[in-house]
């Protein structure tokens, strides 16, 4: 067998990420009800819950980070760039963009209203399906790619240690101060940074950058694989900890604990980011690279389908949750990926390019 010319740890890690966005949304179906305290569960279905749902939040960092990681060390060409990757990306938007609103019409059997369909395809407001807020956030990322290359071309990572603390603590660790302020604490007033630097891209910039420096740092190359899985599995406990303590004393109004500006999630999903990028594969893994290269067709169509499923499939519903957890995934990963199968053996090079955004 020949070495595969790509880069095979980044297309397991792409394929592990558009996994734990599909179990993600699996997931949120009942466990959504659980952390706003509208239902309880049993504290072995509480834990299968929140561990998965928290493990699954891993994957949009993975694809920031592997964004982070191809991009922010090339030479970028702003014309070349543009042309061949933002516009292409720009108009699979538009596209799934319309796809969605008039799904969304005929599902609600609403009327078409032209101000709400301006108001989508212009992101003036965000879409009605809950994934789609990932690739107006990514476009404007695409936007600025080839001069944050540029600036980061001789910026070493202890040059930026202090830019990337100063961000981590204002996106995550203000938060979670803010969710023990509100939440146990509640002498305690929200703090806010009147330092702006919201110009770091938020949460979404910071593992943006980070996947550049652990792939590319020597720093992190420097640190021993097993180091990185304990930190891992240390954050990951942390954060089950603390929604466990939320969700015993009936504290629901914060999601702290489950969203991306968790310090817990952030460092465990860096820590995953650089687990994954010291494989040693030299030789290409054949269902990796096919799912890899459609891992964006998944990401566009799993909440179609899964919504679809939830509204009409019924065979399941008195299934134990585990079962339903893993029927609802079959349905949203699997179905998806069959149709990237099938369009892997297809020539309609442009059409998938628009349509999916498939290279």
């Amino acid at each position: 067998m020949m070495k595969s010319k790509r880069i095979v740890w980044m297309d397991i890690a792409r394929v592990l990420a558009v996994i734990m966005v599909v179990s993600c949304h699996v997931i949120e179906i009942e466990y959504y009800d659980v952390i706003f305290g509208k239902k309880s569960v049993p504290d072995l279905v509480w834990f299968f819950e929140n561990i998965l749902y928290a493990a699954s939040r891993f994957g949009v960092p993975l694809f920031l980070m592997l964004s982070g990681a191809l991009l922010l060390e090339r030479d970028i060409e702003i014309n070349v760039f543009y042309k061949h990757s933002l516009i292409p990306l720009l108009i699979t938007t538009e596209v799934w963009t319309i796809i969605y609103y008039f799904y969304n019409i005929w599902v609600a059997n609403s009327a078409f209203n032209v101000q709400t369909f301006l108001y989508d395809v212009l992101f003036l407001k965000n879409s009605s399906a809950n994934h789609m807020w990932y690739l107006p956030m990514i476009l404007g990322f695409y936007l600025i790619m080839p001069f944050l290359s540029k600036a980061l071309k001789s910026v070493s990572f202890s040059a930026a240690l202090i830019p990337l603390s100063i961000a981590f603590f204002a996106f995550s660790i203000i938060p979670l101060f803010n969710a023990f302020a509100s939440e146990v604490f509640k002498t305690l007033p929200d703090i806010t940074f009147s330092f702006d630097v919201a110009f770091l891209g938020g949460v979404y910039g910071f593992l943006l950058v980070m996947g550049h420096y652990v792939t590319h740092s020597p720093i992190f190359k420097k640190i021993p694989f097993y180091v990185f899985i304990v930190v891992l599995l240390v954050s990951l406990a942390f954060n089950t900890i603390g929604a466990r303590y939320f969700y015993t004393h009936n504290l629901y109004h914060s999601i702290v604990f489950v969203w991306y500006n968790s310090p817990f999630i952030i460092v465990a999903s860096v820590c995953l980011f650089a687990c994954l990028s010291k494989l040693k594969i030299k030789r290409s893994v054949p269902a990796a690279t096919i799912l890899s290269k459609g891992s964006f067709t998944i990401y566009l169509i799993h909440n179609m389908i899964l919504n679809y499923v939830e509204s009409n499939l019924n065979f399941y519903r008195s299934y134990p949750l585990i079962a339903r957890t893993v029927i609802r995934f079959a349905f949203a990963f699997g179905l998806p990926a069959l149709l990237v199968i099938l369009l892997n053996f297809t020539p309609f090079r442009r059409f998938k390019k628009t349509v999916f955004y498939m290279k």
